[in-house]
């Protein structure tokens, strides 16, 4: 998470620049791949975790529809509200704000059930 903080605002920062003309093949290929490579780093690992961290007749009903919901609601909602927040203040650093937001928001309640597990195992 810190590597994506770091480099997403210089990436984007880049990107408005150079779309201005049109940006070239190779400025749109790096685009799509340098955060192409967070996605490969976060969900390789998770999936594989989930897949053998809880038996089979919970790990396909009570982690997986939460899993996907979580990504295909909350991830999928990225670019619109990005794109929304952009073009009414026109600033980078206000249109990633609903990613940091979300971010911190998802730690902390992650960090929260945590506690509450832990002090269930130790009853």
């Amino acid at each position: 998470m810190f590597l994506a903080a770091v480099t997403y605002y210089p990436l984007y920062a880049w990107l408005g620049q150079v779309t201005n003309p049109a940006p070239s093949l190779s400025d749109r290929h790096l685009h799509h791949r340098h955060p192409g490579s967070y996605v490969g780093m976060v969900y390789g690992p998770v999936g594989a975790f989930l897949a053998e961290y809880f038996p089979s007749r919970i790990r396909y009903t009570s982690v997986s529809v939460p899993y996907h919901i979580g990504n295909g609601w909350g991830g999928g909602l990225v670019p619109f509200i990005t794109s929304a927040a952009f073009l009414s203040t026109n600033s980078v650093g206000y249109a990633l704000n609903y990613e940091r937001t979300a971010a911190w928001v998802f730690s902390g309640s992650q960090i929260l059930m945590w506690r509450v597990s832990a002090s269930r195992i130790r009853r």
